[in-house]
C-alpha cells in the first residue's frame, strides 16, 4: 500500500514538473517570438536564438518526464500482399508520354503531332499517366473498398475543405482589382483560347520555364467564367483548397487526426497561403504535389503498398510542371528523406518500393525534361536569371571567410531564414504578399516555435523532413539575388501549417490533465478566426495601398479595366506623363476585352503635339486623362466637343483616378 502510494504521488510529482517545465518553455518561446518581430530581430537575434533554445531544453525535459502524452505518431507497419508489374498498361503509358513529349518538342517533325490539338495532347499525358501508375503498381481496382464510417468520420475534414474553398472564392474579382503579375498567364490563356494546336508542354514565355499546363486549367475556367480576374483565378483557388486536403493526408498518416484536422484548418486560414490562392500564378500549384508525394510516401511506411509508392513518385514527377521553386526543391527533398527513414524508419522503407517511386518519378517528369532538351532550354530559367553572378561567387571566396563580403553573404542566409517570423515582403517589380508582416504573425511564432522543438525530442523520422523543408527552402533563396522574395516561399506554407499544428495539438496535452483536445480545438479555431480576419482585414487593405504605389502616377490598371466596357473596336489611350508598361498594358486589355479594344500606346506630347486629325472617327476614341490637365481637356474638346469626364466605378481614390474623356463613333454619313 504504502509502495502505491509513493508511486503515485511520484507521478504526480513528474507531472507537476513536466507542466511547469512546458509553462516555462512556452514561456521562453513566447519571448523569443517576441525578439524575432520585424522591428526587434536585427538587434536581438541572438538574444531570441538563446531564448529559442532554452525553450527547446525545458520542453525536452517535459517530454521526458510526462511519459502520457497523447500517442501522435504513425501507425504499426502491416504487411500487404505484393502486386506484380503490368507490363501492357506500363509500356501504353511509357508510348503515351514520348507522343506528348515529342507532340511538344517537335524533334522529328511529324506532320500528325505538329497538328495535334492540346486538348489532345492533355488526354494523353493524363491517360498516359494514369496507365503507369497502373502498370507499375499492378493495382486490382476492384480490391478498392470504402467504409461505411468514411463519409461521416470524413465530415470535419469537408467542412474545412469548403470553408478553404469560400475564403478562396469569397470577392475573388474586386478584393485585389489588379493584375498581380498574372499577364503572362492572361497571354497564355489567351493563346490556347485562340489556336488549335498549341504546344503544351512547352515554355510559355521566354522568361520562364513554365509549360502551358497551368494556363491550360485556367483557359477552361476563363471559358466558363468570361475574360476576368475570377475566371484567371479561380483555378488558384481549387488547387489552394485540394492541397489543405493533402496537408491533412500528411498529417494523418504521420500524426493523429487531431493534428490533422488543426494543420488543414491552420493551412485553409493562413494568409500567405490564401493570398497566393487568390491570384492567377502558377506558385500554388507545386506545393500540392509535394505534399502528396510525402503523404503518399508516409501511408506506404504503414501499408507497404507498391501502389502508394507509385502514387508518390507520380506527384513527385508532375512536381516539375509547375514553378521552378518546386521543381528543384521537392526533389532534393525527397531523396533526402528516403536516406533519413532508411536510417531512422528501420526497415519501414521497403527498396522495391523506393526503386518504383524514381522510376515512376522519371517516366512522369522525362516529357517535360525532353521538351526542353529539344528546346535548348535551361530547366529553371527564371532561377538561372535571378542567381548570383559567378563574379560575386568568385570575389566572395577570394575575400576569404573573415571578410566583410563573407558577412554580408551570411546576412543574405539570415534574411532568407527570417522571412519566416521576422522579415516582411519586400517589393521589386511586383508586390506578391506585401504588408508588414513576415509569412507567420506574431501571435503564432511561439507555436512554430514549440512545434519545432516538438519534433526535435519526438516524431523524428518526419521532423526531419519538416525541418529541411524550411531550412532548404530558405538555403537555396539565399542564393538568388532576392533572398528573401516571397513567390518562392510558397512551397514551404504546408511545412509551417503543420509545424503550427503540432505545437498547438501537443502542448495542451502537455500541461492540462484533461480536456486537452477541447483546448487545441479552440486555439485551432482562434488561430484560424485570427488568421482570417488580418488576411480580409487590415492585410488586403494595406496590401492595396502598397500596390498602387509600386508606380508614381495615377491607377493605369483602373483604367484598363474600365475600357474592357467599351463598345468593341474602341481605340484606348492613357494619356500621362508618368511611366507604365505599354505592353504589359496592352497584354492586359487584349486579354480582358477579347480584343474588342484597341490599346494605343499614345503619349499626352503626341497628342498635344498632333492636330489630331489622324485619329480615327468611325471608331470609339477613349481617352484616359489627369482630370485637372486643363491643356490637354482644352485640345480635346477642340477637336472632338465637349464630353462629360466619367471616372471609375471601383474602389480607387479619387486622386488616383484617372477621368475617362470617351468620344463616340461618328455616325456614318448619307
Amino acid at each position: 500500500m504504502t509502495g502505491d502510494t509513493s508511486a503515485s504521488h511520484t507521478a504526480d510529482l513528474r507531472r507537476t514538473a513536466a507542466r511547469a517545465l512546458t509553462l516555462t518553455a512556452c514561456t521562453l518561446m513566447t519571448l523569443a517570438g517576441y525578439y524575432l518581430q520585424p522591428a526587434r530581430f536585427e538587434d536581438n537575434l541572438r538574444l531570441a536564438g538563446l531564448l529559442f533554445v532554452g525553450g527547446v531544453i525545458a520542453l525536452g525535459a517535459a517530454l521526458r518526464l510526462k511519459t502520457d502524452s497523447p500517442a501522435i505518431t504513425v501507425s504499426e507497419t502491416r504487411s500487404t500482399p505484393a502486386n506484380r508489374l503490368n507490363a501492357a498498361p506500363v509500356i501504353t503509358g511509357m508510348i503515351g508520354l514520348g507522343i506528348t513529349a515529342e507532340a511538344s518538342a517537335l524533334r522529328l517533325e511529324i506532320d500528325a503531332l505538329r497538328a495535334m490539338s492540346h486538348h489532345l495532347q492533355f488526354a494523353l499525358f493524363a491517360l498516359s499517366i494514369g496507365l503507369v501508375v497502373w502498370g507499375i503498381s499492378g493495382a486490382n481496382l476492384r480490391e478498392v473498398r470504402a467504409s461505411r464510417n468514411a463519409l461521416r468520420r470524413s465530415l470535419p475534414i469537408l467542412a474545412i475543405l469548403a470553408l478553404a474553398l469560400f475564403l478562396r472564392l469569397y470577392d475573388l474579382e474586386y478584393a485585389i482589382h489588379s493584375f498581380v503579375d498574372e499577364s503572362f498567364f492572361a497571354g497564355a490563356v489567351r493563346e490556347l483560347n485562340h489556336s488549335p494546336n498549341i504546344r503544351l508542354l512547352r515554355p510559355f514565355n521566354e522568361i520562364v520555364s513554365f509549360t502551358y499546363l497551368f494556363p491550360y486549367f485556367q483557359a477552361h475556367s476563363v471559358s466558363l467564367m468570361g475574360p476576368n480576374l475570377t475566371g484567371l483565378r479561380v483555378v488558384s483557388a481549387v488547387f489552394g483548397t485540394v492541397t489543405v486536403g493533402a496537408l491533412y493526408m500528411l498529417a494523418r498518416e504521420t500524426f493523429d487526426r487531431p493534428t490533422a484536422l488543426i494543420a488543414a484548418l491552420t493551412l485553409a486560414t493562413f494568409p500567405p497561403h490564401l493570398q497566393f490562392s487568390r491570384i492567377g500564378l502558377n506558385n500554388i500549384a507545386e506545393p500540392l504535389f509535394g505534399v502528396l508525394t510525402f503523404a503518399f510516401m508516409a501511408r506506404a511506411l504503414r501499408t507497404r503498398s507498391l501502389l502508394d509508392y507509385v502514387l508518390a513518385g507520380a506527384s513527385l514527377g508532375l512536381t516539375q510542371y509547375f514553378y521552378e521553386a518546386g521543381r528543384l526543391l521537392y526533389p532534393a527533398l525527397t531523396a533526402g528523406w528516403i536516406v533519413w527513414l532508411a536510417i531512422a524508419a528501420r526497415g519501414r522503407l521497403a527498396a522495391r518500393g523506393v526503386a518504383v517511386l524514381i522510376i515512376t518519378a522519371l517516366l512522369v517528369a522525362a516529357p517535360v525534361y525532353y521538351t526542353l532538351s529539344a528546346l535548348e532550354r535551361p530547366l529553371a530559367n527564371r532561377v538561372s536569371r535571378a542567381r548570383l553572378e559567378d563574379d560575386y561567387w568568385r570575389a566572395l571566396f577570394d575575400a576569404g571567410l573573415n571578410s566583410p563580403q563573407f558577412n554580408a553573404h551570411l546576412n543574405r542566409v539570415r534574411d532568407a531564414l527570417m522571412v519566416y517570423t521576422s522579415k516582411p515582403d519586400r517589393v521589386v517589380f511586383f508586390l506578391y504578399y506585401g504588408g508588414h508582416t513576415p509569412l507567420l504573425l506574431a501571435g503564432v511564432v511561439p507555436l512554430l516555435l514549440l512545434g519545432v522543438a516538438c519534433v526535435l525530442w519526438r516524431h523524428r523520422w518526419i521532423g526531419a523532413l519538416l525541418l529541411a523543408w524550411l531550412i532548404l527552402a530558405s538555403l537555396g533563396n539565399s542564393l538568388l539575388k532576392t533572398p528573401s522574395g516571397y513567390a518562392r516561399f510558397v512551397v514551404t506554407h504546408p511545412a509551417l501549417a503543420l509545424l503550427m499544428a503540432i505545437g498547438v495539438r501537443h502542448i495542451p496535452a502537455q500541461i492540462l490533465p484533461r480536456g486537452s483536445l477541447i483546448a487545441a480545438g479552440a486555439l485551432a479555431a482562434a488561430i484560424a478566426i485570427g488568421q482570417t480576419h488580418y488576411y480580409f482585414g487590415p492585410h488586403l487593405e494595406t496590401y492595396n495601398q502598397q500596390f498602387r504605389q509600386l508606380e508614381p502616377g495615377r491607377d493605369w490598371m483602373d483604367a484598363l479595366f474600365r475600357a474592357r466596357d467599351l463598345p468593341g473596336g474602341t481605340h484606348a489611350h492613357i494619356l500621362s506623363d508618368e511611366y507604365y508598361d505599354a505592353g504589359y498594358a496592352n497584354n492586359i486589355i487584349s486579354y480582358l476585352s477579347e480584343g474588342r479594344i484597341d490599346f494605343r500606346p499614345t503619349t499626352r506630347a503626341d497628342l498635344l503635339g498632333d492636330d489630331m486629325t489622324g485619329l480615327a472617327r468611325d471608331v470609339g476614341q477613349a481617352f484616359f486623362i489627369v482630370p485637372d490637365d486643363e491643356a490637354l481637356i482644352a485640345a480635346l474638346e477642340a477637336h472632338f466637343g465637349p464630353q462629360p469626364l466619367i471616372f471609375s466605378p471601383y474602389d480607387v481614390p479619387p486622386e488616383e483616378q484617372f477621368a475617362l474623356f470617351f468620344v463616340p463613333a461618328a455616325e456614318p454619313g448619307p
